[in-house]
């Protein structure tokens, strides 16, 4: 018997299908930020209560948003300066800040705000950055972002400023910043692509975010339903798994074969121990009586099919590519680029005639980047896609370069447009937000993360990122990873540039192999125009304190590319696998493993400049048959001992 669904559960699906969850809310608090419409101003003309330099910053009492007064921000590019105020936010609070902006002759950078936060040392530790506006905008537009502040952060700090490089004025008006509030439920996913079956088994995986310290998941007991598109709930999952250490999420599983073909809701229900109030979190699933035939798409393995073959993207991120550019690229191991620029359709099919593939970009058709509604948006997508959709060298289609989670929901919404308009190409996305990934879980259906460590941090990094974005989408979603090969200098002012240097060889070389090592079916790199950029000095017109020469710089990155595209046949190998692990675990070496016709590879990666061994253990009877990358590990019976120079690695076979 069909049960059928209360209105109070249909209003509340109804508003769930971009993936969100909801949960009833106390009012929201709303924190102190002194002076926050800038209504009054010290001896020097700058705003009291902020700090910031009344060479940039001043109170104006011109068209205010609100009130008589404003922030003002008049700046040349050559210096970068903020106005920032700490704010008394505990620590592991989730906020909403936000601030109305207006611009005129705004070039090179963007007027936005942050808020940041500090380490119990006074370094920086992170932030939160929304997009920003640019150009000559009359109108007051409201930038905003979401920041999820950890609980060892000291000294939260807003700012609002114009991006480094940028010269212009720009206003500032109404800062706000509101706590809002985790919902127990963080993200709702299946383990097929686009949510689609023709028959079998679906799991579906639900995040929850623990209300307290001695939360009980499995007293939860959250209950999860398939619903039709009468609202009638057609069929139940079974719990399967409760995971609550590393990683925290329910899974759930229910057959699809029976179902009728058609659009479904998958709604999953529990009550907040905390709140006792019901919460709610939904997605779409689609029952289909074949699935489609796709140009590109993701199987269960997470890799890209491509015309009916795997295939593993390993590219670059660049401009608008010259013809020089394509020659260069065509005589190297990539296999395709990123052109941040919208390129052409007369370039797409030369990159594609010299063996390149493209993923499109049209990340920047959102308010606050190239237009200003989400409808002028979305016909300038319509437009573009529409002229490049019957490309045979588009490959994906790229939705989104780091915008912040406060956007989630118009960033689902372009994915789906995205998959409406060119059903055929999967959406890929790249954050730095790797602590708030799986909120953007219905964003995307590949995502990439963009750690860019060197010099100031770890080789690890690369690693650590590769694992959290995985793990994000609980390792259902492929990851196309973005290893750093520039040079930070290219992004810094002349008195900053002698503090950075590029990535060495050895560095790129294992952060590529650690982002395999941790998940990553894809690398595209960034970037082949800051490899050109550092070939000159400043005084030659490009960004280099001292001049890195492109061609050895370039070979470099051929090499580690050649090295990897090598391997290709192990890396998109999906055949079953010895049971190999670690006999001692150690948390400084990366590993997965590849099931091919000749044996099991073990992919081993040091995340460290020191010496490592790795013991694993291997089956009884089972041995060391090759070993590539590096000298062959020591066997002794059912273990085997690696040894890894740094950030060394080794693929090696065993049968």
């Amino acid at each position: 018997m069909l049960k059928q669904i209360g209105l109070s559960a249909v209003l509340v699906l109804s508003s769930l299908l971009a993936g969100f969850a909801t949960y009833a809310e106390d009012q929201p608090t709303e924190f102190v930020v002194q002076n926050n419409s800038f209504e009054s101003a010290g001896g020097n003309g700058a705003p009291e209560k902020w700090n910031c330099s009344p060479q940039y910053f001043s109170v104006d009492s011109g068209d205010a948003h609100s009130g008589n007064s404003c922030l003002k921000w008049s700046g040349d590019g050559k210096e970068y300066r903020l106005c920032t105020q700490t704010l008394d936010i505990p620590a592991g609070s989730v906020v909403d800040f936000s601030v109305w902006v207006k611009t005129k002759d705004l070039k090179d950078g963007k007027a936005t705000v942050c808020l940041e936060w500090n380490r119990q040392n006074g370094t920086w530790y992170g932030g939160s950055y929304a997009s920003g506006i640019d150009g000559s905008d009359n109108e007051w537009r409201q930038v905003k972002s979401r920041a999820f502040i950890p609980k060892d952060a000291v000294a939260p700090h807003l700012a609002c400023y114009v991006t480094q490089g940028g010269s212009g004025v720009a206003w500032f008006d109404d800062v706000a910043v509101v706590k809002t509030t985790f919902p127990l439920f963080s993200a709702i996913t299946t383990d097929r692509y686009r949510a689609q079956s023709d028959g079998g088994k679906v799991d579906v995986y639900v995040g929850y975010t623990a209300p307290s310290d001695d939360f009980d998941a499995d007293s939860l007991a959250p209950k999860l339903a398939v619903v039709n598109s009468d609202n009638e709930e057609v069929a139940s999952a079974s719990l399967e798994e409760v995971v609550s250490q590393t990683d925290r999420y329910y899974r759930f599983s229910f057959d699809s074969t029976a179902l009728a073909s058609g659009d479904y809701t998958l709604a999953c229900s529990a009550v907040n121990p905390e709140t006792k109030k019901t919460e709610t979190i939904a997605t779409r699933f689609s029952k289909l009586d074949k699935i489609p035939e796709r140009t590109s798409y993701i199987d269960e393995h997470l890799r890209l099919i491509h015309s009916g073959k795997p295939f593993f993207p390993l590219g670059l991120y660049l401009g608008s590519p010259s013809a020089d550019d394509v020659k260069l690229i065509a005589d190297s191991a990539f296999n395709c680029v990123m052109p941040y620029a919208a390129i052409s359709r007369e370039t797409v099919d030369s990159l594609y005639q010299n063996g390149i593939y493209t993923v499109y970009s049209v990340k920047d058709n959102f308010p606050t980047l190239s237009v200003k509604t989400m409808e002028e948006g979305n016909a300038k997508t319509e437009r573009m896609v529409g002229a490049m959709k019957d490309a045979p060298g588009v490959i994906a289609w790229y939705i989104n370069d780091e915008l912040p989670s406060a956007m989630v929901a118009d960033l689902a919404a372009r994915r789906d447009q995205l998959e409406a308009l060119d059903p055929s190409r999967p959406t890929w996305v790249v954050l730095y937000q790797v602590d708030e990934l799986r909120s953007y879980l219905s964003t995307y259906d590949v995502i990439g993360s963009d750690p860019y460590p060197i010099p100031s941090k770890p080789a690890s990094t690369a690693a650590e990122w590769t694992k959290k974005t995985f793990d994000a989408g609980f390792g259902r979603r492929a990851v196309w990873q973005v290893p750093q090969i520039f040079n930070w200098a290219s992004y810094k002012r002349a008195e900053e540039k002698a503090d950075y240097r590029s990535p060495t060889f050895e560095e790129m070389r294992g952060m590529s192999w650690q982002c395999v090592a941790e998940g990553a079916n894809g690398l595209i790199y960034y970037s082949f125009f800051d490899l050109q950029r550092m070939d000159k000095t400043v005084e030659e017109g490009g960004r280099a304190l001292v001049a890195e020469p492109f061609d050895k710089r370039w070979g470099e990155v051929k090499k580690i590319a050649q090295e990897i595209a090598d391997q290709f046949p192990i890396l998109l190998a999906v055949g079953p696998t010895l049971d190999v692990a670690f006999a001692e675990e150690n948390p400084n070496v990366s590993y997965r493993l590849y099931g091919t016709d000749e044996g099991t590879w073990l992919l081993v990666v040091n995340k460290t400049t020191q010496e490592q061994t790795a013991v694993f253990s291997v089956p009884e009877g089972a041995k060391i048959v090759e070993t590539r990358l590096g000298e062959p590990p020591v066997q002794n019976g059912a273990r085997v001992s690696v040894v890894l120079q740094s950030l060394e690695p080794k693929l090696i076979r065993v049968k």
